[in-house]
């Protein structure tokens, strides 16, 4: 007689059973705390993120609102007749602070008139059938932020480049 055999098989299926099942019960506990842990760190996630939007926020307009004050400020100031210049004068003090603030922040415009049309940093808004792919006329500047197109450059293409160069949305002339 072979003595390796079970005495009762039964017996032995029951404990293989039950083995089986506690170790179900344990993958299925560890399934559920990896879970809870996921579900905890998303919501950490979310919170931290939205954190650093209301900071980042926070930076950029306190760049933004002294600027915002100062062209108040001009607007109050009659520009008519004798305080003319001076309106002028914070006019454009108040351009240098945006064109100081877009240089710290790495913002750079789209170079427009005169320049050949690129439709990946210009959109052609009109066209002079002049076969000339010059672009003669800024409607709306276009900006990118380091390296990056932000939005497109609004232009017109093809006309006498000479005559409209004046005509570019913020001239310095």
């Amino acid at each position: 007689m072979n003595n390796n055999l079970p005495v009762n098989p039964s017996e032995n299926l029951e404990e293989k059973i039950k083995e089986l099942e506690r170790q179900a019960e344990e993958n299925f506990a560890g399934w559920q705390r990896a879970r809870a842990d996921y579900q905890n760190l998303k919501k950490e996630w979310e919170k931290k993120q939205t954190q650093f939007m209301v900071e980042a926020k926070k930076i950029l307009l306190a760049e933004i609102l002294p600027i915002y004050d100062h062209l108040k400020q001009a607007m109050n100031i009659p520009h008519n007749g004798d305080h003319f210049l001076e309106w002028r004068r914070g006019i454009e003090q108040i351009k240098a602070q945006w064109d100081a603030l877009l240089k710290r922040w790495q913002v750079e415009e789209v170079s427009t008139v005169g320049e050949k049309f690129n439709p990946e940093i210009h959109e052609a808004v009109g066209h002079q059938d002049s076969g000339n792919e010059t672009i003669s006329r800024e409607l709306r500047g276009g900006y990118k932020v380091e390296g990056q197109l932000l939005y497109p450059a609004r232009v017109v293409v093809g006309e006498d480049t000479n005559s409209a160069k004046d005509q570019a949305v913020g001239s310095d002339k």
